[in-house]
This record gives structure tokens, sequence and C-alpha cells, in this order.
């Protein structure tokens, strides 16, 4: 049995890129299944649609238990795979794998392995140039102060408000002995991930590049993503103003906030931003700020049903992103109803259309002055962009070949 692994399911409310095109993925593949963690999901393992299988993952006491999970061990073996493809580790653990005794494919679609935030961004929202034990250390200290005692003392912190307070001091305090060693063993652990995988895949080159600089020497292959539903093309647009488009997190490495600042600027365009606002660690009350500053322009958290809708109502995509971002899935959703897409010229959006138009991160007069060019053009669109999904697949039973052939070696 094929086996793949994802951190969420769309059919527990999880909908980010990842988990989203590795529930498409399992659905396109017939007899492969699907594990994913359910956090505060009853013990043990459960089926809970044709296709996906969840084990019940508890809150974490300690910094190791957010990173090495046992029970997910055992539910991997108690499903006996002969071929797994790993998409993400976070909640299901770095040692997820341990004992498992066949071919193994394992998709970038972030740096978790490397990097305990994900995104090479430290506590200060600003790029970092990679994992090392004491930049890491201080970078997330008080989350490797975690103890089970300091569950009640959180809560208490949150009902007076001083919860952040009390992080800091924590973070400044600086990290244990014990805390760095359990960090030690995070970041080896995510190492042998990376070499014990037959192949090794990234949607875009740029986070092949930077994984193989960071980790272990080793080859990975750029593949395409597909789309994980299908997207018509877009209507001809009508008359009226350029209609600018943002779907995504509200988090501060999104840059959402240097969007909003150049749409201030230029009256002329409509903005319409849609996402969930989640609790970032480094910045727990952006999304809030966000939406208060957008007012009327924010349309709430995305609904898939009506993904073809909004995208129908827009005419530019707009990806403001300040970490390295990979290969998003809304800028492909975007493309395939034939929207115009302005993005940063950090990670790999690039390379997924030649027609992409970037900027430098964080420049907020040529981010203006891209929507100020895209507005005198008017609501025109661009020719729409084919995903396939069927072709896709074909491309990853090579792979699954490949990796065969060299685990038999």
């Amino acid at each position: 049995m094929r086996l793949h692994l994802a951190h969420g399911s769309p059919a527990l409310g999880d909908r980010g890129g990842t988990e989203l095109y590795a529930d498409a993925l399992v659905r396109a593949q017939p007899g492969a299944q699907l594990l994913v963690a359910d956090r505060g999901g009853p013990a043990g393992l459960r089926r809970i649609n044709d296709h996906t299988w969840a084990v019940g993952i508890s809150t974490p006491g300690r910094f190791r238990d957010t990173w090495s999970r046992p029970e997910v061990a055992s539910a991997v073996a108690q499903l006996a795979p002969t071929m797994v493809h790993a998409h993400h580790f976070a909640h299901l653990g770095l040692d997820a794998l341990a004992g498992l005794d066949c071919p193994l494919v394992l998709s970038l679609h972030d740096y978790h392995l490397l990097c305990v935030r994900g995104q090479l961004m430290d506590r200060h929202v600003q790029p970092c140039v990679g994992p090392s034990l004491q930049r890491c250390g201080a970078c997330v200290a008080e989350h490797l102060a975690l103890v089970p005692a300091m569950g009640p003392l959180g809560k208490l912190s949150k009902a007076l408000k001083v919860h952040e307070l009390a992080k800091g001091l924590v973070a400044r305090a600086g990290p244990s002995k014990a805390g760095l060693e359990d960090l030690q063993d995070r970041m080896e652990a995510g190492r042998q991930l990376l070499s014990r995988a037959q192949v090794l895949l990234s949607p875009s080159k740029d986070l092949a590049q930077r994984v193989n600089h960071l980790g272990p020497n080793k080859a990975i292959e750029a593949l395409d993503l597909p789309l994980v539903a299908p997207v018509r093309p877009a209507p001809p647009p009508g008359k009226g103003p350029l209609r600018v488009l943002y779907m995504g997190a509200l988090i501060p490495s999104k840059g959402l906030h240097f969007l909003i600042q150049a749409a201030d600027a230029l009256p002329e365009l409509e903005l319409k931003v849609w996402g969930p606002a989640p609790s970032y660690d480094a910045d727990p009350h952006y999304g809030q700020r966000c939406i208060q500053a957008l007012g009327a322009r924010y349309g709430g958290v995305f609904d898939a049903d009506r993904r073809q809708e909004i995208l129908d109502g827009s005419d530019l995509l707009v990806v403001p992103s300040i970490w390295e971002e990979n290969s998003p899935l809304v800028v492909r959703e975007a493309l395939a109803a034939g929207l115009r897409v302005v993005a940063s010229d950090r990670g790999g959006i690039a390379e997924i259309d030649p027609r992409i138009q970037c900027f430098p991160s964080g420049d907020l007069d040529a981010l203006r002055e891209l929507l100020r060019s895209h507005s005198a053009q008017g609501r025109g669109r661009w020719k729409p962009r084919d995903f396939s999904m069927s072709a896709h697949v074909q491309a990853l039973e090579k792979v699954y070949r490949k990796a065969r052939v060299a685990w038999l070696r």
C-alpha cells in the first residue's frame, strides 16, 4: 500500500496548500492512503474517510513532543506501507518513520526539516541565514523551556493578558543545556530524514538549492505541482478599476502589510483580501491589525466553494511575501483563471510562469509602482495556464519506480 504523510487534511478542517495537495494527490492515485495528525483528537489510529487515516496527537508538554511522536511511528507500522511519500512532518514528528522498511519519497514544501519555525524567519520576522545550534536556540528559547508544569501557567498568563511578556522573559533568559540538547536531537532528526529518502522532490529549484546548501549534499529533483481542484478561465473583465486580490494567511512573513500600504496610496484600484488570521508566534496580533486596517476590503476566511467566484471577480493577484516562498498553490489557481500575477522576488514564485512580475521583497515603492502600472493597463488578463493533475501523477510514477530501485540496492 502506498502511504502519504501530511500534517493535516481538509477532512479535519486543514486547508493549507500542502494539506490540499496531499489530499488531492491521494484521491488521484487508486489504492493510496493518507495519514495525518489530528491535534487534540482521540488517541490511536482511526479511519476518517475512504482514503484518510488520522492519529490523535495531544498538546505538546515538552519541546521534544513537538518533533518526536512515537505514537505516529506505531500508526505507520500498523498500516504496513510498501511505499511512503511524505509531504510534511509537522505534528507527526520527525521520528514518524522510525523502523520503516520500504522506499521513501520526500517532498519539500518549506524548511521544516531544518528550521523549527519552518520559514527560515527568526523570532523578529527577519530572514535567517540558516540553522545553527546557538542561533536556533536563541530563536526558540521559550519553546525549549517548555515543560508539562508550564501548561496551567500558560493558560493563566493568557487570562491575565501577560502571555507575550512572560514568553519574552523566558526567551531573554536563554536556552538551558537540556533544551539545547533537545534542539540538537531535533536538528539531527531532520537531517536524517533528508538522508533517509531515496528520492527528494521540490516544487521549485530555489527551495531545492537552499535545502541542499543547508542540509545533506544530496540531489533534489524539481517537480512542478498541479492544481488540487479544477479552475476555469475567468470571464472577460468589464469596465471599472483594477481589482487586486490577496489570498493567504494574514501572517507577517506573507508581507500583507506592504500590500495594504501600497494600495492605500492608490485609491484608483480595488483591493480584496481573503484568508485566516492565525496567531503568529513572533507577532500574535498581526492579523487583527491587518483586518482593522483593511476594513471592508477584508473578505474573511477563504471558502474553497467560492474559489472560482473570487478569481472571476479579480484581475491581479499579489503575493508580497518576505520569506522564501516555495511554490504557492494560489499562484497556480490565479494563472489557471488567467489573472496577472505580481510577487516579491523571494523564493521560487518566479519559476512558475515567466510572465510573473517580481519586485524586491519589502520594497514598498517598487510594489506601488508595479500596481500603478497595472492599474494604468486596465483590467486585461493573461492567457490561462493548465496545471494537470494527471500529468503530475504520471511523473510521480516514474519517481516511485526510481525510489524502489534505489531502495533495493
